[in-house]
């Protein structure tokens, strides 16, 4: 009788084992495969995003600066013609820049005087399980380009990239013209919508109510969807934090919390620096407006920390 529930207990053990087993080798491919249906969709999603920009500004030239005067170079005219290719420019040069930019990864050459010790905490956090390397502070490893991505945020399909330290400030700038522009496009519709809304007629030829309703219901959604994700990027460079460190601090500041522990973002160096960080040195809101290719500051790898009373470079 021992001996049958001895049996028993060993093969209710090997089949809890294989069930485990299983389950976390589902889950492998199962993020194996939404890994690969991330990278194959980043193109269809730029090329999405392309079309739906194109066919906006389409409608503009076509029906709604038509709406507000015969010609573009007017007095009316002329100065949202200029606007218009303003924006036009600033759209297109950051999304392409976010996507043909790296992001950076972690150089070759990068190494550390530590070895991997799995049950060591720290030691994960400075070590990639899947790269089998060390990986610099703030670094993280991407599943969908599997490589480590330094200054990760997070793996955009719409860029069909990985937004990082290299490519943060083309994003960051990209949603910022793309707000600006759907609001501006908005505000345009709002008096052809109202017209079409009571006439159902539209005074440009060849164009139907229909598709000022199309472009002004796309812009304000985009206006709304993305101009929440520009602050939330705003928000994390005005206190120096990537999309994945704000999570990793929130959870170490109510940890801190509860040992009654004074806790401090340690790449948090103050407003002014922290948008250094990104856009430049002195970078004002104004430069905003000025495209430019010069690299991201720093080398993604070596980050100031802060120090209380004292500033300094780790």
């Amino acid at each position: 009788m021992e001996l049958l529930n001895h049996e028993l207990q060993k093969s209710t053990k090997n089949s809890s084992n294989s069930f485990w087993k299983c389950f976390v080798k589902c889950v492998f491919i199962g993020q194996s495969a939404l890994s690969h249906i991330a990278y194959l969709l980043g193109p269809v999603c730029v090329l999405v995003a392309l079309t739906l920009i194109t066919g906006i500004i389409y409608v503009y030239f076509t029906a709604i600066l038509p709406y507000y005067t015969d010609s573009y170079f007017s007095f009316i005219g002329l100065p949202h013609l200029i606007l218009a290719f303003w924006l036009i420019f600033n759209i297109y040069f950051n999304y392409l820049m976010a996507i043909f930019t790296s992001p950076g990864h972690t150089p070759e050459t990068y190494s550390i005087n530590e070895e991997y010790d799995e049950d060591d905490i720290e030691s994960v956090f400075k070590f990639c399980r899947s790269c089998k390397k060390p990986k610099p502070p703030r670094a993280h490893h991407c599943s969908v380009c599997n490589r480590c991505v330094l200054r990760m945020d997070h793996h955009c399909p719409w860029v069909a990239n990985c937004v990082g330290h290299g490519n943060y400030k083309y994003f960051v700038l990209f949603l910022f013209w793309l707000s600006v522009s759907c609001l501006y496009i908005c505000i345009m519709t709002i008096s052809p919508f109202q017209l079409v809304s009571t006439t159902k007629k539209y005074p440009v030829d060849g164009i139907s109510g229909s598709t000022i309703g199309f472009a002004m219901i796309l812009c304000a959604s985009v206006s709304f969807a993305v101009g929440g994700m520009l602050l939330w990027h705003l928000y994390l460079i005005y206190s120096q934090q990537t999309s994945i460190e704000f999570y990793l601090n929130r959870s170490d500041s109510i940890d801190a919390k509860k040992l009654n522990i004074e806790w401090h973002n340690p790449y948090d160096l103050g407003i002014h620096k922290n948008f250094d960080a990104v856009f430049g040195k002195n970078s004002l809101w104004w430069r905003w407006t000025l495209p430019s290719r010069k690299p991201t500051p720093g080398n993604g790898v070596d980050w100031e920390e802060f120090v209380p009373n004292n500033l300094t470079y780790c």
